[in-house]
């Protein structure tokens, strides 16, 4: 496994030349994206999408990862 920030390059080159390697997204990068988009998508997504999202995150079981 392969983890790196979000750069749309490095995975198209990770795809090519490590195949058979699974890439993955730094933590650190994917909450501070989030953060920096939450206003945006909290208007898109209404009032709830925080906490909606919190429940999402933090679930540990598919039911409520679905819902």
């Amino acid at each position: 496994m392969i983890i790196t920030d979000l750069d749309a390059l490095i995975g198209d080159a990770i795809k090519m030349v490590f195949s058979t390697t699974r890439h993955r997204y730094c933590f650190w990068h994917v909450w501070k994206h989030i953060a920096e988009q939450q206003i945006s998508l909290t208007t898109m997504y209404g009032e709830d999408f925080v906490s909606d999202f919190h429940l999402w995150y933090t679930s540990r079981d598919i039911e409520i990862c679905e819902k």
